[in-house]
């Protein structure tokens, strides 16, 4: 019997990224026909997915979806698997050899949770500049020494895309809900359109049936990380982009929206804080300005298109 499905979704993807990716997976404690793996290429320009060996799994699929965009192919692995829990690889993620075990057994000892991750270590091809450090985060990257688990619908405790495992019924909720709103499609990366939270959203979908979410210290990757990803323009143009994802993520769940307002709301006190805003902007390291003046692009970017998609057609 079929317990778990795990599928990557790729597009375009580095041969050796793949290859160490497969190739963990390869070497799982869990015997393979307890499992099916699903390769998901999508749209991809090069033949890498394609020429992959999958013959080493009794249980292995090579699927193409022709229509761009991860969640067009997420939404096609999660109608293809045959199993009650799905597990998302990237194609630049090396699991721990028992990742795949602990995942069914916190899915038996955990029973009110839809949807969980674990720990996401980054493996650096160069090292990152000391300023782009605190910034990291944006990567999906998570290190903790204890285990987490809520059933409030808040965005820092969802577990990313990478790694995430999650039970079937809530990924056909998802399905149905990005079939219903496009803009749900959009949350996600399309080609070499880096965008993000169409992870955060299906992991929310936990949540609309009454489960939970969590993160597991027991479970742990290795994300491989270019020296392309962590350069200074890279890193900020990411900052934006997640700045205006979660402004859009917010927008579509507006439940996931802080308990406290960023910005101050009176006309006063809004004149004091633009005042504030200028002085410490002028005070403030050339770094930090740079990474506060892109996510306000991301905001901004997302506001002129949420303003779009609320003009009527004519």
């Amino acid at each position: 019997m079929i317990s778990i499905s795990v599928h990557i979704c790729t597009f375009n993807p580095r041969e050796e990224h793949l290859r160490r990716t497969i190739n963990a997976l390869k070497t799982q404690t869990l015997a393979r026909d307890k499992w099916e793996f699903l390769l998901v290429n999508n749209a991809s320009t090069t033949e890498v997915a394609q020429k992959a060996d999958l013959t080493w799994h009794p249980n292995a699929r090579y699927l193409v979806e022709t229509k761009i965009g991860k969640t067009n192919a997420l939404i096609h692995a999660i109608r293809s698997a045959q199993a009650e829990l799905l597990v998302t690889v990237d194609d630049d993620n090396v699991l721990a050899p028992n990742y795949l075990e602990r995942c069914l057994e916190i899915a038996s000892q955990f029973p009110m949770l839809g949807a969980w991750g674990g720990q996401i270590i980054p493996e650096f091809e160069t090292q990152p500049p000391q300023w782009v450090i605190p910034h990291l985060h944006n990567l999906a990257l998570y290190e903790s020494d204890h285990d987490v688990w809520t059933n409030l619908p808040r965005a820092e405790y969802f577990p990313p895309g990478a790694g995430m495992c999650f039970r079937a019924l809530v990924g056909r909720h998802y399905s149905a809900l990005v079939a219903k709103d496009p803009m749900r499609a959009g949350l996600d990366r399309r080609g070499e359109i880096m965008i993000g939270c169409g992870d955060t959203d299906l992991a929310c979908c936990s949540v609309d049936l009454g489960f939970g979410t969590g993160r597991f210290t027991a479970l742990k990757l290795t994300h491989l990380i270019p020296k392309e990803r962590i350069t200074p323009a890279a890193i900020l143009d990411l900052i934006e982009r997640t700045a205006y994802s979660f402004t859009i993520f917010h927008h579509i769940r507006p439940e996931t929206l802080p308990a406290e307002p960023l910005y101050p709301t009176s006309y006063l006190k809004k004149r004091i804080y633009n005042k504030l805003e200028k002085l410490q902007n002028a005070l403030m390291p050339k770094e930090i300005r740079r990474v506060r003046e892109a996510a306000l692009r991301g905001l901004q970017k997302a506001s002129i298109e949420l303003r779009k998609r609320e003009i009527p057609k004519k």
